[in-house]
């Protein structure tokens, strides 16, 4: 197959994200793995931590615009004060000017009018007179073009006041949005709690959950299998590699303590990746390169992030806040793709981090740079 695909006139010629994401969305479909059932308890949860995702993200965006506008505000403020202290600075010397010429003006002129026997004396006075009756005119006209300044200053002040308040009134209103969504989140939560009291039902849900994440890796991995992953760029195209165990190289998605590790008891069942203790909001970042092949709301899991990677490896982010990343979307080491939260049920905010290889589950401690 390798050979196959090295050969592929595909290769040189990578597809679209659309059409990878046409390929994740039949593989969602024909498997029914994401819950979007408003009239089921999981699907109702799924469409409320979907929804309170975006309203989280787009809070963020709003409160980086808040933050621009004030600095905008803060600028034109500033800039306004140094004109207007310039402009009380050349209104004072054009004051002391007037003055000056005032008291020294008339006696200068009746000493010219009264002596007409030195006309070159005359002359020059005229010629000192006019270049200081320019001089006066120009700084006039500077305090006048300043003011022209400070007006226009005032009127975009008036304006980006206007944007900050509209802004600020959208963050009142998603603040709002979220505190119903989180309400109704806590709600459903407790109704699913209720229906998972008994611990078999409880064991029979989790174990499920496990499967389907498993059907779901393998499902992808079979959908990708004639999509060639695009180089980084400014690489040229290659065939795909003979998949081998990399060295330790694996960046950590965040920082923080380990609640799980890999093979730790689970409900009689084992961990097939660790838990990161994080603070919610936290930003989670690629652990290599790779391309994003699924990001959506699972049974679970919440919302989550797959990252597909060279030699058969694969990264999954779990219990996610927001996303950041969408499915076809390139990715390097180190960049943000989500940000850490408590969806798919959790009390507490962490992430799940699982490496797959070939499907596979793999310690993802073996693969993850060693912490200093």
């Amino acid at each position: 197959m390798l050979l196959c695909c090295a050969a592929s006139p595909a290769w040189a010629a990578p597809p679209q994200a659309e059409q990878l994401q046409k390929r994740i969305q039949a593989v969602q479909d024909s498997l029914g793995l994401v819950e979007t059932r408003k009239d089921s308890l999981q699907g109702e949860l799924g469409e409320i931590e979907r929804h309170s995702g975006d309203i989280v993200k787009h809070l963020r965006m709003l409160d980086r615009d808040v933050a621009r506008q004030q600095q905008q505000l803060a600028h034109i403020h500033q800039q306004k004060d140094k004109l207007l202290a310039s402009l009380r600075e050349n209104n004072r010397a054009l004051d002391r000017q007037v003055r000056a010429a005032y008291m020294t003006g008339r006696q200068e002129w009746l000493k010219l009018l009264l002596n007409p026997d030195d006309p070159a004396l005359l002359s020059r006075m005229f010629t000192y007179y006019g270049y200081l009756n320019r001089n006066r005119l120009a700084q006039l006209r500077n305090i006048h073009d300043g003011l022209a300044q400070v007006a226009a200053m005032e009127q975009s002040t008036q304006a980006e006041k206007a944007r900050l308040e509209q802004l600020q009134a959208q963050v009142r209103e998603e603040q709002n949005d979220l505190g119903i969504a989180r309400r109704d989140r806590e709600n459903t939560l407790a109704r699913l709690r209720e229906a998972l009291r008994d611990k078999n039902a409880h064991l029979s849900e989790l174990t499920g959950n496990m499967q389907r994440l498993d059907r779901l890796v393998s499902s992808v991995e079979l959908a990708l299998a004639d999509i060639p992953k695009p180089p980084p760029p400014g690489k040229p195209h290659a065939p795909p590699a003979i998949r081998q165990t990399p060295a330790v190289a694996g960046q950590w998605p965040v920082a923080g303590p380990l609640l799980k590790q890999f093979g730790a008891s689970r409900m009689g069942g084992h961990w097939d990746g660790v838990l990161i203790k994080a603070e919610e909001g936290a930003p989670v970042k690629a652990a290599a390169d790779g391309r994003v092949v699924f990001a959506d709301w699972m049974r679970g899991y919440g919302l989550l992030v797959i990252v597909e990677h060279d030699n058969d490896y694969m990264t999954l982010y779990a219990f996610n806040q927001s996303f950041y990343k969408a499915v076809g979307d390139q990715v390097t080491a180190g960049e943000t793709i989500a940000t850490v939260g408590r969806t798919g049920g959790r009390t507490g905010s962490s992430l799940y981090f699982g490496v797959r290889l070939a499907g596979r589950p793999v310690d993802p401690l073996g693969w993850l740079q060693r912490r200093g």
